[in-house]
């Protein structure tokens, strides 16, 4: 599905690139609680650790004024504005699906300079405690951080302990009926620790050698 509410945002990149890309960034720690990231993958971008647990961003735009925790992926390239060659806006589209909003960073060349936010692209999960509260300039409910943490997701698992097989799998070969291709299916079985998969297009056959080569590269 499509994040709610998208927000286009025209800026230029600031003339030195540099100021926004800084060398290294730092690990930090979130709360293992956390379902559907992986703890250990935590980099401090701004501020400090967060180890509370997030709410839904529907959830924090109906709490404005008052500090929130969300989580949530970047859905468009990251924006950077410099103001009179003194200071640097950086806003960042982030959605969980429920909802989405519009972050904004307003700082100094230099502070902006000594936050790693170059390592943050489209697709980066963010979690991210801060205020949000009605902006003037962008004419919307904007997202003030005080903490940035970026961390990487770890996916659907399947943590049964006696794994199933899945009997009734139709491919991109069973014609107006689906879309996934064999050899993702065979991965993701195998990802899942189950022992087999049965592909049961209408009909044909045409799937089982890609299901073959996916099986024999795993």
């Amino acid at each position: 599905s499509l994040p709610k509410q998208p927000v286009a945002v025209q800026s230029s990149a600031p003339k030195n690139d540099t100021k926004a890309v800084p060398a290294s960034a730092q690990t930090t720690s979130v709360n293992a609680e956390i379902t559907g990231i992986d703890p250990e993958s935590a980099v401090l971008i701004k501020g400090r650790q967060i180890r509370d647990i997030p709410v839904s961003i529907d959830e924090a735009l109906q709490e404005q004024g008052r500090r929130s925790i969300i989580m949530g992926d970047v859905f468009a390239k990251p924006e950077f504005k410099e103001v009179r060659g003194e200071r640097t806006v950086v806003t960042i589209q982030v959605t969980d699906y429920t909802n989405s909003v519009l972050m904004k960073i307003f700082d100094t060349n230099e502070n902006i300079g000594k936050m790693p936010l170059g390592d943050i692209k489209k697709g980066t999960t963010l979690l991210i405690s801060g205020k949000i509260d009605y902006d003037e300039f962008a004419h919307e409910d904007v997202m003030r951080p005080d903490s940035i943490v970026m961390v990487k997701r770890t996916g659907r698992q399947d943590k049964a302990e006696k794994k199933r097989v899945e009997l009734h799998c139709h491919t991109n070969m069973s014609q107006m009926d689906a879309m996934t291709p064999a050899d993702v299916l065979v991965k993701r079985a195998h990802s899942w620790g189950h022992p087999a998969i049965a592909i049961t297009d209408h009909g044909i056959a045409q799937a089982f050698p890609d299901a073959m080569n996916a099986w024999g590269g795993i």
